[in-house]
């Protein structure tokens, strides 16, 4: 059991700690809760407590990393989501969870597919293919594991109602009444429609798989995408941004990229970062060498292979739930003597994948750690095993890393774009609609393509229990309708618990 901490609240006096009593006695879990301070009970004790375990760890190592990712999760429903795929499984797999629906198809489809296991709108991106081509595709598969397929579609459908409510929110806040934006019911459905008939079409055709490129991106969102993301990459944003020339030689940043800020959680302030790169000493620098040179053999093409370290960065503010790990970035100097080729690359922590409570767990799935689960399952699920050459992997003792390439062709789709770009015409509601949709499509392509945890591909088995998809529709839109709100109720909840308990929600 971890050392009880805790954090004063407001009402105690003298010099000593308050008085408390465990919240998570027997389990491991050392949270405090003052004798003479708030205790909820109910959704807000479950949270608090859920949220505490699944991060403890991290509060041990880096409380106020930590405390940053739930100042994150706390600004707005969209980024609570974002931070809480480990309440969204409690919730869908518990008795008694507050999203517990029945499954329609464990009984008559595979229940050990491959899952994205984090499936939402902003974990779908941009990639620059080995032979330069742009495609889209899931782009973060940390949470990537096995189980019934409806759990990555319900997950993918609640993450655009959410984006949707929270848009339609913000629009009309700004508009100072209510506003034309998309239906968030429509929304909802058109990502188990869009997965559905991915899957129907694929059952008649293995060939008609859908791919996003340059030249065949549909609607305007992904289009905007891949634009973006082909003017950046062609700039070297990445390289502009996080490295500088110092006469022939190119060296990394030490700085801001974008400053930090200060986020009100209550009565307090949290320091947040938002896009900081902090200097390395010599032992981590040579640690990342001895990464490096271990994630080569892990790469598809070992004809790819990094020159030698220029130098290295601590990087600071990126993501949510991943807001706390160890993120590199590592700068490798290019195939040639020139300096536009140098390679930047990604070397970041990974963590366990959520727990699915009750769910089937495959005991013959073929990876033994981290980085084989997440690397593996991404070229498994992804349309193409080359959308990012410098894939890889490195494990150090309990701790893996994955490796990736870091460059301005990676361009990951934004929720608070929708509302900007809704606001000022530049997208209509079609567009959401669309874009949903062909979310639900490569979610279907992605499961069918993949091996379940027994080594057979999944998309005739699920393709026969979904069938034309009207069930699958109606279940999904029924779960969304009826566990969204509990989304939007308990990111409520947090900034409460924040501002009773402070940053770490009372651990220290």
């Amino acid at each position: 059991m971890g050392p009880a901490v805790p954090h004063p609240p407001a009402c105690c006096s003298g010099p000593g700690p308050c008085l408390g009593r465990g919240l998570g006695q027997g389990l491991g879990l050392a949270v405090v809760v003052s004798a003479c301070g708030p205790v909820e009970t109910g959704r807000d004790a479950w949270l608090r407590h859920t949220l505490v375990l699944d991060n403890q760890d991290l509060l041990e190592r880096d409380p106020d990393l930590t405390a940053g990712k739930f100042a994150k999760m706390s600004e707005s429903p969209f980024a609570f989501l974002r931070g809480t795929a480990g309440q969204f499984a409690r919730d869908v797999f518990e008795a008694g969870g507050a999203g517990l629906h029945r499954w329609g198809f464990v009984e008559s489809g595979p229940d050990d597919v491959a899952l994205i296991g984090d499936a939402h709108p902003e974990n779908i991106g941009s990639y620059r293919r080995g032979n330069d081509e742009l495609t889209v595709d899931f782009d973060d598969f940390d949470a990537a594991t096995y189980g019934p397929f409806e759990f990555d579609v319900r997950r993918l459908a609640l993450g655009f109602w959410v984006a949707c409510e929270q848009t339609g929110a913000s629009l009309a806040a700004s508009a100072g009444g209510p506003v034309s934006s998309p239906s968030c019911e429509a929304v909802a459905a058109a990502v188990p429609r869009g997965y559905a008939d991915e899957l129907a079409a694929l059952a008649a055709d293995p060939q008609a798989a859908t791919i996003v490129t340059e030249d065949a991106a549909p609607g305007a969102i992904l289009a905007a995408l891949l634009a973006d993301a082909r003017d950046d990459g062609d700039d070297g944003e990445s390289l502009a941004a996080y490295t500088r020339l110092d006469g022939d030689v190119r060296i990394p940043f030490v700085g801001d990229v974008a400053p930090a800020r200060l986020v009100a959680v209550g009565a307090r302030t949290q320091l947040v970062y938002e896009d900081s790169v902090r200097a390395v000493d010599a032992p981590t620098l040579a640690r990342l060498r001895r990464l490096l040179a271990q994630s080569a053999a892990t790469r598809i093409d070992p004809r790819i292979a990094p020159g030698v370290v220029l130098g290295a960065t601590l990087r600071y503010g990126a993501g949510v739930s991943s807001y706390p790990l160890m993120r590199w970035y590592v700068l490798v100097d290019g195939p040639s003597s020139q300096t536009h080729d140098d390679v930047l690359l990604e070397v970041k922590e990974l963590r366990d994948a959520p727990v699915l409570p009750g769910a089937r767990r495959p005991i013959d799935a073929p990876f033994d750690g981290n980085g084989p689960r997440v690397v593996g399952l991404q070229r498994e699920l992804q349309g193409f095993v080359d959308d990012d050459p410098w894939l890889g992997f490195a494990d150090e003792g309990a701790v893996a890393f994955r490796v990736r390439e870091l460059t301005g062709y990676q361009k990951g789709f934004a929720v608070a774009d929708l509302a900007v770009a809704l606001a000022d015409g530049t997208w209509v509601a079609d567009d959401v609609l669309a874009f949903a949709t062909i979310s639900g499509r490569i979610l279907g392509r992605s499961h069918a393509r993949a091996r379940r945890s027994s080594g057979s591909t999944a998309g005739a088995a699920i393709a026969e229990a979904v069938g034309d998809g009207t069930l699958l529709v109606d279940l999904t839109t029924e779960f969304v309708l009826d566990y969204g709100p509990t989304v939007l109720d308990d990111h409520a909840r947090l900034l409460e618990l924040l501002a009773a308990h402070g940053p770490t929600l009372g651990y220290r």
